[in-house]
């Protein structure tokens, strides 16, 4: 296995946002494209990916973890049953 591609920036609220649409994206497109400096992954997904949302609240700071995974070469699996999350409705 090759070494990973690994993102780490602090970025603005509109920035960070651009960049999650970006993978998006390049998710519904079936090519997802990675650059860090020199390094480069361009990967295809598949159509069953496995997601794993995490988020929790300290007293300092907020963490959410986003995780996708899929096996290359796998056929289309039907649908576990499970409704995807919800996105919180902004209050005001």
């Amino acid at each position: 296995m090759a070494d990973p591609v690994r993102y780490l920036s602090t970025a603005k609220r509109d920035e960070a946002g651009f960049y999650l649409r970006e993978l998006a994206r390049g998710l519904l497109r079936d090519r997802i494209h990675l650059r860090v400096g020199a390094k480069e992954l361009v990967v295809s997904a598949f159509e069953a990916i496995r997601m794993e949302i995490a988020a929790r609240e300290g007293t300092e700071q907020v963490e959410m973890e986003i995780r996708l995974s899929w096996r290359k070469g796998r056929p289309l699996l039907a649908s576990s049953g499970c409704a995807a999350p919800r996105p919180a409705q902004a209050e005001g």
